[in-house]
């Protein structure tokens, strides 16, 4: 070890030698509270993020194909589609080699025939796991003890779990058993099935619901069915479905207004024939949603828009990753006044100790290996805050994550409980960052302490 890294160490431990300083001990506890809430601060963020594009994404498809109206054939629409779509076994190499491919492209390495990859560059053009058709329409859903604004969504069974990849759960006593392809098939054409959201579903029934075999529990819908120009009486508009059991996608908004059923059950109730409102589809990866909508708009026999799910969601997005850039930079504004307290230190430790460093200088001792003793010292306490700070972070997290302190108004924050996320990236970023600063107030500190002692020793 060279003489300065030595000397530094001799310095940061004091006088008797003890562990820290004091005055060290006092600037590691700032950096540490500093990245403690950093940390846990921006942790949370990314948890809301996180949690509303998971909750999204599984009640919304990746690229949703609408039109002004209707859409009149959505059969003609199926063989650009199926021109797009992907097999299991392609989207698993889609997964295992997009991050490093996309690198490769990134920095110009995807034109070298030694980074090249011809199985990415065709997947990178279709990436569709599944597609499903639905029709929706606006109603009231009428409760025990009040009246709500619903949408009831038709959509394909066979493909209902691969398009909405969220948690459902039947109804014991529904007929055709556990199956839910089979369940939504309309089992009895005057009441056809449905599935509520969780949270409408606990307003309907607020003791739970376990009805006897044979039985069945019904919701009545009041729904715009007919047409326009045909009179009708208020009990034209009334619909019974039967309930067979609940989904929950993690998002209030869509828990308490959605209600699914059957695609065909739509078509027939609104006299729609082959119409659809519109066609979801589900990628391999949800980053390619903008560049494949273009590609599928160029393709379509027939005029449509393509919307990608960051697009119908944007100004929520935008809105948390402005917050969460805001967070960062108060909560690095925080690390940085905890690094003048090492910049204090640094320089008043300079100023006690001109007469060693006298000796030191008349011994041959060069000004900037000195001012690196005292860089050293920096950098070590930025290293100590940065490490009591992860472990504190990781416990407030933890406790968090695990017993759950805070509840949440689902109205208001759409999920219900606070949500935590665990991103090795931010860690790594927020501790580099930490010992960036640290290090760099104590090298300034120490050259301009050094120079400051030189020329009070000059003009003495």
């Amino acid at each position: 070890m060279h003489w300065e890294y030595k000397l530094g160490f001799r310095m940061l431990l004091g006088r008797k030698r003890q562990f820290f300083s004091p005055m060290t001990l006092i600037a590691l506890c700032g950096i540490a509270f500093g990245m403690t809430a950093t940390l846990v601060s921006l942790s949370v963020i990314t948890g809301f993020q996180q949690a509303y594009e998971k909750a999204i994404l599984g009640f919304n498809a990746h690229l949703i194909l609408v039109q002004d109206g209707d859409v009149e054939d959505p059969e003609i629409l199926q063989p650009v589609l199926d021109g797009m779509k992907v097999t299991d076994e392609e989207a698993r190499y889609w997964k295992e080699h997009a991050l490093l491919w996309r690198w490769f492209k990134y920095f110009g390495l995807g034109t070298l025939s030694f980074f090249s990859d011809p199985k990415m560059e065709e997947l990178e053009d279709k990436g569709i796991v599944a597609s499903s058709a639905f029709v929706y329409r606006e109603g009231l859903a009428i409760l025990p003890d009040d009246v709500s604004g619903i949408v009831l969504k038709g959509v394909d069974p066979a493909n209902l779990r691969t398009v909405y990849p969220i948690r459902y759960e039947l109804l014991s006593g529904t007929p055709n058993g556990k199956d839910l392809e089979e369940t939504l098939s309309p089992f009895d054409a005057r009441v056809p099935p449905v599935m509520v959201g969780k949270n409408l579903f606990d307003r309907l029934f607020p003791g739970g619901l376990k009805p006897p075999a044979g039985e069945s529990s019904l919701i009545r819908l009041m729904i715009p069915k007919g047409d326009a120009e045909e009179k009708h009486t208020l009990k034209d508009y009334a619909q019974d479905f039967t309930v067979v059991g609940f989904f929950e996608s993690g998002l209030y908004e869509f828990d308490s207004q959605f209600i699914l059923t059957g695609l065909p059950v739509m078509q027939e109730l609104f006299h729609l024939g082959k119409r659809v409102s519109g066609v979801e589809m589900v990628l391999d990866d949800p980053n390619k949603a903008p560049g494949l909508a273009r590609t599928i708009e160029a393709q379509l026999p027939i005029p449509a828009d393509l919307i990608s799910w960051d697009q119908l969601n944007e100004a929520l997005f935008s809105a948390m990753q402005m917050e969460k850039t805001l967070f960062l930079i108060v909560m690095l504004l925080i690390i940085l006044v905890a690094s003048f307290n090492v910049m204090g230190i640094i320089f008043m430790m300079v100023l006690n100790r001109q007469g060693d460093l006298a000796v030191l200088k008349a011994m041959g001792a060069l000004g900037f290996r000195l001012r690196r003793s005292f860089t050293l010292q920096g950098g070590v306490v930025g290293v100590a805050g940065a490490f009591v700070g992860s472990v504190l972070s990781a416990l407030c997290l933890w406790s968090l994550d695990r017993f759950q302190w805070f509840d949440l108004d689902p109205q208001i924050y759409f999920i219900s409980h606070l949500p935590v996320a665990w991103s090795p990236s931010l860690w790594i970023g927020l501790i580099g960052a930490a010992l960036l600063i640290c290090t760099a107030s104590a090298s300034a500190a120490a050259g301009v302490a050094l120079k400051y002692g030189s020329l009070r020793q000059t003009f003495r």
